[in-house]
């Protein structure tokens, strides 16, 4: 799910190797992802760097800032992936902080019908 490459894993404590690859491992890998993303943000200063970063390679990233004497994310030229990773990621959580405003029946009108649903209680 987090796509980390394997040294990057490595270096959050996962495991990677020819028997085992914790990168498949949700906890492990959410948890790693957590920590890796909060060093990104420590290192650039904001979340939108770190989303970059952590798309493109925190390293490439700052040489391609440093090669285009950028000061971050929105005054840089990158490549297509990590603009449209960044961007997908902050609408996605635009939409996801009040998905009721674009997705509920009163927007969307006949063209949605929410789906019945219960509720049950597990001990």
């Amino acid at each position: 799910m987090w796509q980390f490459m394997p040294a990057t894993a490595r270096s959050y404590g996962l495991v990677v190797d020819e028997y085992i690859d914790e990168r498949y491992d949700w906890q492990k890998s959410t948890d790693a992802a957590l920590d890796y993303l909060q060093s990104l943000y420590a290192r650039f200063g904001n979340w939108t760097d770190a989303i970059a970063a952590y798309n493109r390679g925190e390293n490439g990233l700052q040489r391609d800032y440093t090669r285009q004497n950028a000061e971050g994310y929105y005054d840089a030229w990158l490549n297509n992936e990590t603009a449209r990773y960044v961007f997908r990621l902050v609408a996605t959580k635009y939409l996801m902080e009040d998905a009721s405003s674009y997705f509920g029946p009163e927007v969307l009108g006949d063209m949605y019908v929410l789906p019945e649903t219960k509720t049950i209680s597990v001990t």
